[in-house]
């Protein structure tokens, strides 16, 4: 089984070091590496895991016995092959338990890899109850708390929901580039935003890696192209979170534009730097900073439109990376509040008269979005609320976002 033993090592990085799944498969699977063949069947049983994660641990502590962590992660990977995946077959896989935890395997055991119903009612818990809930969506009671809190059980239950199914992917087309695509990608109602429906991951194809097409959401590309494409002149972007809109700024300014691009920190830095040089950009001002006098040293006049995104709490990410909320941590959450009003208010200086400042965020929490925007418009009394929108993961627009469009008013309103 040397699947599992190779899963059970990736899953410990994952729960135990607090590595991220996608880094703990490459530091499993080094480039060149003998194992590499077995990568696809193990991503798959530990992506399975962790999205159960919840659900497999309370299984095994209800079972009341002493288990290392190598242990109990057999014992996740085990539950995960034979109640979702079944992939592997159960002998090979029951076998190789057994020789694992040795005196350890017990009847309880037994009795749970013997289960043919719904393994959640294993739990006798109360349907009902948030602890259920929470298990069955794999989802912490205090986010679940929060959201019934500012949304309501109906919102938040059809989110959970929504969050538990597969992330449908989107991708923009580079119309500048006349190259086509074949079948593997089908256009979406939204122009240039196409859907990958071919077999395997796109991510080695050729159009990916040349930026012919890249991930992006169709609604972030909608919300620019209703925006960004009547300005005549520069234009601001922070961008602390979706690298997609640099990308998609670039491809509409088609070299003319002027627009400033601020990131956080150094490694995005470079990122940009680099996606700018392989593409002879001559039109985009990159710079890094997260305070006023940064932004003072990058932005040389006020601009028609700033667009904040900056990092968040990013919910969204839920659905795309089976671990995110193993390494969210609830914590963080005043921190990256405190730095989204920052940002804002910062930002909300070099916009001109009559232009807009554009908000979003990957997340619903209140705190993060409409607190923000509320208490903002009551300090800033040059600015109004032209619009705003939840948008949620069970909606067609395939996307927890929320925006906010701040109108800074002309001197003669």
């Amino acid at each position: 089984m040397k699947e599992f033993i190779l899963a059970n090592e990736v899953l410990n990085y994952v729960i135990n070091d607090d590595i991220t799944f996608k880094k703990a498969l490459k530091k499993v699977f080094p480039n060149g590496s003998e194992d590499r063949k077995y990568l696809s069947s193990v991503s798959s049983l530990v992506g399975c895991e962790l999205r159960h994660h919840l659900l497999f641990s309370r299984l095994v502590e209800n079972l009341h016995i002493e288990l290392s962590n190598e242990e109990k992660g057999f014992l996740y990977l085990t539950f995960a092959n034979i109640f979702f995946l079944k992939h592997f077959k159960k002998d090979e896989v029951f076998s190789f338990l057994k020789g694992v935890l040795k005196d350890k395997y017990n009847e309880d055991i037994e009795k749970i890899l013997a289960y043919q119903g719904n393994v959640g009612d294993l739990l006798n818990i109360d349907r009902t109850s948030l602890d259920y809930i929470s298990i069955r969506f794999n989802t912490p009671t205090w986010l679940i708390k929060m959201w019934n809190k500012h949304y309501g059980k109906s919102i938040t239950f059809k989110a959970l929901k929504a969050n538990s199914l597969p992330l449908k992917n989107e991708y923009r087309y580079d119309e500048n580039s006349n190259v086509s695509l074949n079948d593997d990608f089908v256009e979406t109602d939204i122009e240039n935003i196409y859907s990958f429906v071919g077999k395997g991951s796109p991510r080695k194809l050729d159009v990916i890696e040349k930026n012919i097409i890249f991930p992006m959401k169709g609604i972030y590309k909608k919300i620019l192209d209703d925006y960004i494409d009547d300005l005549s002149d520069e234009y601001c972007l922070y961008s602390g979170s979706d690298d997609a809109l640099i990308k998609d700024l670039y491809i509409r300014s088609k070299n003319e534009k002027g627009i400033n691009v601020i990131v956080p920190d150094i490694s995005k830095r470079a990122e940009m730097l680099r996606f700018i040089r392989i593409n002879k950009i001559k039109n985009i001002n990159i710079f890094m900073g997260n305070e006023e006098i940064a932004f003072k040293t990058g932005i040389s006049h006020k601009q028609d439109m700033i667009i904040v995104n900056p990092l968040s709490s990013s919910f969204d990410k839920i659905r795309q990376y089976p671990d995110y909320l193993i390494h969210f941590k609830r914590d963080s959450l005043d921190e990256l509040i405190n730095n989204e009003i920052h940002l804002l208010n910062d930002l909300s200086l070099f916009v001109n008269d009559d232009g807009l400042l554009v908000y979003m965020v990957d997340t619903m929490n209140k705190k993060e979005t409409v607190g923000i925007v509320n208490n903002f418009l009551k300090d800033h009394q040059d600015f109004e609320l032209a619009s705003d929108k939840q948008y949620f993961p069970f909606e067609k627009e395939n996307a927890t976002l929320y925006l906010a469009v701040i109108r800074k008013k002309a001197k003669n309103d």
